[in-house]
């Protein structure tokens, strides 16, 4: 039986590899539904359940980022099984660097952290909110400002909002504005995503990411998309993410850097025209552009 901290929606009992979802500030589960469906078939989808809401409503909610993290950790390691892929989006791309140096120290290092929409942990403490303590309706009017507000909280509307889904916004927010880092460069690859028009995420922040990987690191800029870019270019997303771990999985065959517990785990049949990367350190920027 699966930890409530995750959900998959589509099993796939013969996929290769795993990729792990870590949803945006005030998120659940269900921010990653559809993407198990529409990505190849080696690769199965877990979706992070958060505790305080969707499925796990009547669970408290966890007093610290770290705690988020801790609790992630020990669902992920019920499935570490085959090569795990972590994606956070925003709130989520924090929760998945601190799983990532988690599950690093356990033996089990994630092949490869995407992380979107969200500066570095470094930066944190120059990325003062102060939302928190605006009433209710002050709070929506400066979320939806910068573009924070996800499609599935916007469609929620009304009392049915104020009840459900402004109480794990505030919550995850105030987690985001009392997060302390004090961890060190991970060894594993490191993708930075953002979008064009994010205005609270700059291309330099992006690039900050470099200081958390000991390997190769890229960034990738979503041409037109905003902070909720994950949803409004959820197919570029997707394509970007499945081929980015093919070309990983080539050059896993081709011995680059890699453990022999992963080169020996049968990726022989990943396809892809990609070159394997180089495993020289370096920043790489690459644009996104919806044909």
């Amino acid at each position: 039986m699966e930890h409530p901290a995750l959900t998959c929606f589509q099993q796939r009992g013969e996929s290769h590899a795993r990729l792990i979802c870590f949803p945006h500030t005030g998120g659940g589960a269900h921010a990653y539904a559809d993407w198990g469906q529409s990505l190849p078939g080696w690769l199965e989808v877990h979706s992070v359940a958060y505790p305080g809401r969707g499925s796990r409503l009547g669970d408290a909610f966890c007093e610290s980022l770290e705690a988020v993290a801790t609790e992630c950790c020990a669902a992920i390691r019920m499935i570490a099984d085959r090569p795990l892929f972590l994606l956070g989006h925003s709130f989520g791309a924090l929760v998945a660097i601190e799983v990532a140096l988690r599950l690093d120290a356990d033996g089990l290092t994630p092949l490869r952290v995407f992380a979107s929409s969200m500066p570095p942990p470094q930066l944190m403490r120059r990325w003062s909110l102060s939302l928190t303590a605006m009433p209710d309706a002050q709070l929506l009017t400066a979320l939806a400002r910068r573009g924070w507000l996800s499609a599935a909280v916007g469609e929620i509307g009304g009392p049915a909002m104020v009840k459900y889904g402004l109480p794990p916004l505030r919550v995850d927010l105030r987690l985001l504005e009392t997060y302390q880092c004090c961890s060190t460069a991970t060894p594993m690859p490191i993708t930075a995503i953002g979008g064009e028009l994010d205005g609270s995420v700059s291309q330099a922040e992006l690039d900050a990411w470099s200081m958390w990987s000991d390997s190769e690191f890229e960034v990738k800029i979503v041409r037109g998309g905003g902070h909720f870019h994950i949803e409004t270019h959820a197919e570029l997303m997707r394509a970007m993410i499945s081929s980015s771990i093919v070309r990983l999985a080539v050059s896993i065959q081709s011995g680059f850097g890699m453990s022999s517990t992963h080169a020996c785990l049968p990726f022989e049949t990943y396809h892809s025209r990609s070159a394997a990367f180089s495993p020289c350190r370096g920043v790489s920027w690459h644009c996104l552009m919806a044909s």
